[in-house]
Formats: structure tokens, sequence, C-alpha cells
């Protein structure tokens, strides 16, 4: 399966914890219900960050100047994914709290 992103927003199946572990540790989804998983890769990061039009900067040669990842659960992904983005000048990281 290629999925990358998942969305239940609302349905009740999405609060189920066996599904997300489930989608954790079987599956290739990068956001689920609008948070990272541990499986984000710089697709995941570019896909949440530019899949708004109004905020996506993006340049013709795909180059990311600005992220957004506001809400994201970012805890779940490896720093590292950010050494990629050597063009970045802008990162929002709002609403990030961590787990009790």
């Amino acid at each position: 399966m290629n999925l990358r992103a998942l969305w239940l927003n609302g349905n009740p199946l999405a609060k189920n914890p066996d599904l997300a572990q489930y989608i954790a540790s079987k599956t290739r989804i990068e956001i689920f219900n609008s948070e990272f998983t541990r499986n984000c890769t710089e697709w995941g990061l570019k896909y949440a960050s530019c899949r708004d039009l109004k905020t996506a900067a993006v340049t013709e040669n795909g180059k990311i100047f600005r992220l957004n990842l506001d809400n994201r659960n970012i805890f779940n992904i490896d720093p590292s994914l950010f050494e990629k983005f050597t063009n970045l000048r802008s990162l929002s990281l709002k609403g990030h709290l961590p787990s009790n």
C-alpha cells in the first residue's frame, strides 16, 4: 500500500488506540489525523506544510523556503529530516505541547 496520509477526524474509528499503533508499526503512513507518525519523511513535512496554497513557499525547482508545521505532533519525527531543507528561511512550530 502506498498510502502516506490518512484523515479519519470525526470518525469514531479515529480514536481507537489499536488503530494508531497499527498505523505506526505496520504501514508507511506519515500523517495520521493531521499529526506526524514515526514514519514521517521529507515528503510528509513538505505535504503538511504546503497543502494550503496560500502558505506554500515552494520555488519552481521544488526548494522549500517556509515550513508551517503547526499542531502536527512533531515529537514523532526524526530531527535529521530538517537537514534536507537547506533553503529553509522560516519554520513555524506553534501549538506543540509534550504529552504527559
